[in-house]
C-alpha cells in the first residue's frame, strides 16, 4: 500500500513526533511501502526508546534488514546505533552508502530536501567518528560550518509552523557535534556556538540560550521525544539553577498535566515524559552529591517518574514494557536517592553544629515563594527526625471543594493531584470537604467532625478515582438559637461527605484526631480563618453553644502547625466590591442567588456537580418537589435564601472586615502551642498615572475637533489663510496639552467611567455600576474570571468604620489577588513577624510558636494560581 500524507502509524495514535509521523508524511509520498514495514519500523523505534538495544538489533535483523535502503529505516537504525554507542557500525554503514548513487531510494523531491538528507547523514557520520576519536579537528569544525550554512538557506522563516523532521534531527546531531568539539578542546567557549536560529530567546541558561529556546520551541509544538533528546544533551552543561528554570519549571510539567486531560492513553507520549523526568532526577541527584539540598528537589521529580511508570504499567498491553530501561531507571534512582539521603544524614550527624543565625539571610528574597523554598530546604538539611506519620490536613477556602470537580479538577493542584503526589512521597494527607460558602462556625464544626469520625473516603486504585461515602452526621450546636428568625431550618445534618484520605499506609483507615494523633493544617483562603476559629474552640471551648464537640478546653495542642495561603486574616473588600458593582435591590439579589442555588442543589448530594452543602438551611429539594416549586420556595420573602443572605451566618460576612473583627466570636489570635506560617500574593500592576504614549493619539481622534470649532468662529473674518492656520494649530496643541498636563490619566479614566459609561448603562436599565480606575490593574496572566475583581478591588475605598476596625497601621488595601487584599494575608494584627527575622532554624525552642512567620509576597499569582489552578503556562 502507499502511505499517503496525513497517515499516522497506528502505534502512536495522537502523537506529533516527527520521527513517527513527519518522516513518513513528508518523505514517503511517492514511495510504495507495505503496511508490515511501517508497523515493524514503529516497533523498532519503540524498542530503541526503551533502550533495549539488543532486542532492537535483533528485530532490525529479522524484520527490517531488507528495507534498510529506505530513508526512514536507515535514519532510525543509525540513530539507535548512536544511542547504543556503536559508532564504528555507523561509520561502516555510511561509508557503504556514500558509494551508492546519491539520493537513491531516499525519496527526496527537491534540492533542499536532498541537501538536508545529505547533511544529516554526513553529520551523523562526523559525530560517530568524533566519538571514536577519529578526524576530530577537521571533520568537527567543518561540520559546524556546514551546519551553519545549511541553516542560513533552509531555516523556515515562519517559526510558528512545525519544523521539518530533517531540521529537527540536524539540530540534535549538531548539538552532539558541539559537545564533542568542546570535549576535545577544539572550541573553548560556549558563546562561540550560540545557536541563533530559530530567533527565540529564553531567560534561563544564558550561554546556551538558543538551544534552550529550541528545546522550549519543540515542547510547545508537541515534539516531546525530540525535546527530550535535546534536554538529555544540554542538562549536564548548565548549572542546577539554570536547569531548574529551563528544564523543570517551564518544561515537561505542563505536558504531564495535559496527559490528565487526554481521552486516550498514549504510550509513546507518557514514555517520553518518563525519560525526561528520569534525566532531570538523575542530574539533580548527581548535583546533590556536592549540594545535598538538591536531593529534596530530586525527590519531588522522582515522584512524578513513579506516577508515570505506574501509568505505563497499568495501561500498556505489551509485556515488553516492564523490561524497558527507562522503567528500570526509576528503581535505580530510588536507590540512589536513599543512598544520597543516608550519606547526607551521616555527614550532618558527624558535623553537627548549632545553626548559624546568619544563614537566615537566605530568607530575605523579595519573592515569598523563594523564601518558602529556601526555608524548607534548610529545615530538611538540618532535620534529624523527619516524621511523616503526622497527617497533613488540607482545608479548602471560599467556594472550595473536596473530591475533584467534575471528576478532573483538584482544588489543590488543578489537573495535578497534589495530595496524591505527597502520598507517593510517604506522607499522609487528608482533604477536608467542608462547605464552600458557609460561616466559619459551620465549617469548624464540619472539620472537627470529619477529623474525629474515624472513617474516610479513599482512592480506588483500580479506577484511579475517589470512592466517596456520604454518611457523616454534623451537629452545629445551639449557635443559631440567639436569632431564630435568621437561623437554618435544622441545626444538624446527615449524609455529608467523609474527609478524603491519601496514604500508602493502612494505619490511617480508622485514624481519629486526638491528643495522641496530631495534625499539620495547610489552608487556602477562608480555610485559614476556619482553622483559626476551630483552634480557638479547641483552646477555649464553646460552653453551652456546643458541649458535644467543644465541651473541653485546652485542646489546641492537638495541632502542630498551621500554614495559610492567601487567607483574609483581617478581612477582604471583595464583598464591598460586589455590592458596589451589582446595584440591585435586595429582592433582585435574592432572586438571582435563589436561581443559582436551586440549580446547584436540586439533586441529592451524591449527584451534585458542585455541592453547596446548605441542606440544613432548606436549600435542597423537598420530597416530590419539582424544580419550579423549589425555585418559588427559594425566591420568596423570608425563604431559605433570604434567611441565609440576611443572617450574617455565611462566608460573605465572615470574611469581610466587619466579620473577621466581630467581637462576639471570642477568637484567639494564635496558640502558644502551634507554629504558624503564612504566604501572601498579589496579581496586580500599578495603574499608570502618566498619560501613555498612545494617549495623545486617542485625544486627537476625539470626534469633535478644535480645528472645526476655530474655523466656524473666525471663518467670516477677513484674515490671511496662513494666519488662520497658525491660530488653529496653536489652539489644537494648547487645548490637548492643557488636558494631558492638568489631568492625570487615572483621573481622566474615572471621569469617563462615572460620567459617561456608567450613566449610559443606568439609563439603558442595566443594574450595574462600573468600578472606577484604582491604584492597580490586573496582571496580564490573571485567570479571566478574576480580571474584574482584581481591577475593582484595586480601587475599592475603605469606609470610615472599616478603617477604625483595622487600626492606624492600615498599609495598602488596594493590592490584591482577585479575592483577598494582600495586606490581609500575613496574619492577624500584631501577630506577624517577617521570616527574615527568624533567629535560627532550631524549632525546638518555644519562642517560635504563637506567631505568624510571614514568608513574604509573591507578585505573580492570583487566588486560583495559589493552589495550582494555573491558566498561563509561565505562571
Amino acid at each position: 500500500m502507499e502511505l499517503s500524507r496525513g497517515t499516522e502509524p497506528p502505534f502512536i495514535k495522537g502523537s506529533k513526533s516527527p520521527q513517527e509521523v513527519d518522516l513518513f508524511n513528508s518523505k514517503l509520498e511517492d514511495m510504495d511501502i507495505v503496511e508490515d514495514v511501517e508497523a515493524e519500523l514503529q516497533e523498532f523505534i519503540r524498542l530503541a526508546r526503551l533502550e533495549l538495544f539488543e532486542e532492537a538489533s535483533e528485530w532490525f535483523k529479522n524484520c527490517l534488514f531488507s528495507h534498510q535502503t529506505m530513508f526512514p529505516v536507515l535514519v532510525e537504525h543509525l540513530d539507535m546505533l548512536l544511542q547504543a554507542g556503536r559508532y564504528q557500525d555507523v561509520v561502516s554503514i555510511l561509508d557503504t552508502k556514500t558509494q551508492e548513487e546519491p539520493g537513491k531510494n531516499l525519496a527526496v523531491h527537491d534540492e533542499t530536501n536532498r541537501n538536508g538528507t545529505s547533511q544529516l547523514l554526513a553529520s551523523m557520520k562526523t559525530l560517530a567518528k568524533a566519538r571514536r576519536k577519529m578526524e576530530q579537528k577537521d571533520s568537527l569544525l567543518a561540520a559546524l560550518e556546514d551546519y551553519r550554512r545549511y541553516l542560513e538557506t533552509n531555516w523556515p522563516r515562519d517559526t510558528s509552523q512545525d519544523p521539518s523532521a530533517i531540521l529537527i534531527r540536524l539540530v540534535e546531531v549538531y548539538l552532539g557535534i558541539v559537545m564533542a568539539a568542546l570535549e576535545f578542546h577544539l572550541i573553548t567557549e560556549q558563546e562561540s556556538v550560540r545557536y541563533t536560529n530559530p530567533p527565540l530567546t529564553t531567560e534561563g541558561a544564558p550561554k546556551w540560550s538558543g538551544f534552550c529556546a529550541w528545546y522550549t520551541h519543540l515542547m510547545k509544538k508537541g515534539y516531546h521525544w525530540e525535546a527530550q533528546r535535546i534536554q538529555s544533551i544540554l542538562l549536564p552543561t548548565v548549572t542546577p539553577e539554570e536547569a531548574a528554570k529551563t528544564f523543570i519549571e517551564t518544561g515537561p510539567l505542563k505536558v504531564v498535566e495535559d496527559t490528565k486531560e487526554a481521552k486516550e492513553f498514549d504510550e509513546s507520549f507518557v514514555l517520553s515524559m518518563l525519560v525526561m523526568y528520569n534525566t532531570i532526577c538523575g542530574h539533580l541527584l548527581k548535583t546533590a552529591e556536592s549540594q545535598p539540598h538538591f536531593a529534596h528537589l530530586a525527590s519531588t521529580y522522582l515522584d512524578i517518574s513513579r506516577s508515570l511508570k505506574a501509568e505505563l504499567s497499568r495501561n500498556s498491553t505489551l509485556d515488553i514494557i516492564d523490561k524497558g530501561r527507562p522503567l528500570e531507571r526509576v528503581d535505580e534512582l530510588e536507590r540512589k536517592l536513599e543512598q544520597t539521603k543516608q550519606a547526607t544524614a551521616e555527614a550532618q550527624t558527624s558535623n553537627a553544629k548549632p545553626p548559624d543565625p546568619k544563614s537566615t539571610r537566605i530568607l530575605n528574597d523579595s519573592d515569598g515563594l523563594v523564601n518558602l523554598r529556601n526555608f524548607t530546604l534548610e529545615v530538611e538539611r538540618i532535620a534529624t527526625d523527619r516524621d511523616k506519620s503526622v497527617p497533613i490536613v488540607l482545608v479548602p477556602g471560599f467556594t472550595g471543594w473536596g473530591a475533584p470537580l467534575f471528576g478532573a479538577i483538584n482544588y489543590f493542584g488543578g489537573v495535578i493531584n497534589i495530595p496524591e503526589l505527597l502520598a507517593d512521597r510517604g506522607y499522609t494527607v487528608i482533604v477536608a470537604p467542608v462547605s464552600p460558602i458557609s460561616s466559619n462556625w459551620e465549617r469548624a464544626c464540619e472539620l472537627y467532625r470529619q477529623l474525629t469520625f474515624g472513617k474516610f473516603s479513599t482512592i480506588n486504585s483500580t479506577a484511579n478515582s475517589i470512592d466517596e461515602v456520604y454518611d457523616v452526621d454534623i451537629d452545629y450546636g445551639t449557635y443559631f438559637d440567639a436569632d431564630p428568625a435568621r437561623a437554618p431550618e435544622r441545626t444538624s445534618t446527615e449524609h455529608r461527605r467523609r474527609a478524603i484520605l491519601f496514604s500508602k499506609s493502612s494505619n490511617f483507615h480508622h485514624w481519629k484526631w486526638d491528643r495522641s494523633h496530631k495534625v499539620h493544617f495547610i489552608c487556602h483562603s477562608q480555610g485559614g480563618n476556619t482553622v483559626r476559629y476551630l483552634i480557638s474552640l479547641m483552646a477555649l471551648g464553646a460552653g453551652n453553644l456546643h458541649p458535644t464537640y467543644f465541651g473541653e478546653v485546652g485542646r489546641d495542642n492537638w495541632t502542630i502547625s498551621v500554614t495559610t495561603l492567601g487567607t483574609p486574616h483581617r478581612g477582604t473588600t471583595i464583598i464591598d466590591t460586589i455590592e458596589s458593582f451589582l446595584s440591585r435591590s435586595r429582592k433582585q439579589a435574592v432572586g438571582l442567588v435563589a436561581r443559582l442555588f436551586a440549580t446547584a442543589s436540586f439533586y441529592p448530594p451524591e449527584k451534585r456537580a458542585y455541592d453547596l452543602q446548605l441542606d440544613h438551611w432548606g436549600i435542597r429539594r423537598n420530597s416530590g418537589e419539582t424544580f419550579q416549586d423549589m425555585l418559588i420556595r427559594m425566591e420568596k420573602d423570608n425563604g431559605p435564601v433570604w434567611k441565609w443572605l440576611n443572617s450574617d451566618n455565611n462566608s460573605l460576612y465572615d470574611n469581610s472586615i466587619e466579620g473577621v473583627h466581630n467581637p462576639s466570636l471570642h477568637i484567639i489570635e494564635t496558640s502558644e502551642h502551634i507554629y504558624y506560617f503564612s504566604l501572601s500574593f498579589h496579581a496586580t500592576d500599578p495603574f499608570p498615572r502618566a498619560w501613555p504614549a498612545w494617549g495623545q493619539a486617542a485625544i486627537n481622534s476625539f470626534p469633535i475637533h478644535i480645528r472645526s470649532y476655530v474655523e466656524r468662529v473666525i471663518g467670516n473674518i477677513p484674515i490671511a489663510g496662513w494666519l488662520m492656520e497658525k491660530i488653529i494649530n496653536a489652539c489644537t496643541y494648547l487645548g490637548w496639552e492643557f488636558i494631558t498636563t492638568e489631568t492625570d490619566f487615572r483621573s481622566f479614566g474615572q471621569w469617563v467611567t462615572e460620567a459617561v459609561i456608567s450613566r449610559i448603562l443606568q439609563e439603558r436599565g442595566y443594574q450595574l455600576v462600573l468600578p472606577n480606575p484604582g491604584k492597580y490593574i490586573p496582571r496580564k496572566d490573571v485567570i479571566p474570571i478574576l480580571l474584574l475583581t482584581v481591577y475593582a478591588m484595586g480601587g475599592q475605598e475603605l469606609t470610615r468604620a472599616q478603617k477604625d476596625l483595622l487600626g492606624p497601621d492600615l498599609g495598602d488595601w488596594y493590592q490584591n489577588d482577585g479575592i483577598v487584599n494582600t495586606e490581609s494575608m500575613p496574619g492577624p494584627q500584631g501577630c506577624v513577624r517577617s521570616i527574615n527575622s527568624l533567629p535560627d532554624f532550631d524549632f525546638r525552642s518555644p519562642e517560635k510558636r504563637g506567631v505568624y512567620w510571614h514568608l513574604g509576597v509573591n507578585d505573580r499569582m492570583d487566588h486560583a494560581d495559589e493552589i495550582g489552578v494555573f491558566i498561563e503556562e509561565d505562571t
